[in-house]
C-alpha cells in the first residue's frame, strides 16, 4: 500500500475516503500486529487516566460530519482543569 499525503488535505478528492481499507494502522490476517490488543488496551488506560486526573468539558455544542468516521464537524474548544485529589 503506497501512502498519499495528498488524501489527508482539505481540497482533496472526496472519493479517497471510501476504501474501507485505507486505514489499518495494525495490519490484518495472518499478518496482523501481534501487539494490536496490548496498544488498544494502553490507549483505554491512558484515556481512563486522563479522565480520572482532569476535569474536560466541551465549550460549544459539538457539530460532527461522516467522512469515513464520524468526526467533529469543525474545531473543538475544550476547558480542561486538574480535579483536586480525592482521600478515600
Amino acid at each position: 500500500m503506497i501512502f498519499f499525503t495528498e488524501r489527508w488535505m482539505d481540497d482533496c478528492d472526496p472519493s479517497w475516503n471510501r476504501d474501507p481499507n485505507l486505514v489499518l494502522p495494525f495490519g490484518f490476517g495472518k499478518r496482523a500486529c501481534p501487539g494490536k490488543r496490548l496498544a488498544e488496551i494502553q490507549l483505554y488506560i491512558t484515556v481512563a487516566k486522563m479522565f480520572h486526573a482532569f476535569e474536560i468539558t466541551l465549550e460549544d455544542d459539538l457539530q460532527t460530519e461522516f467522512n469515513f468516521l464520524l468526526v467533529p464537524a469543525g474545531p473543538m474548544r475544550m476547558s480542561v482543569y486538574k480535579r483536586t485529589p480525592v482521600s478515600y
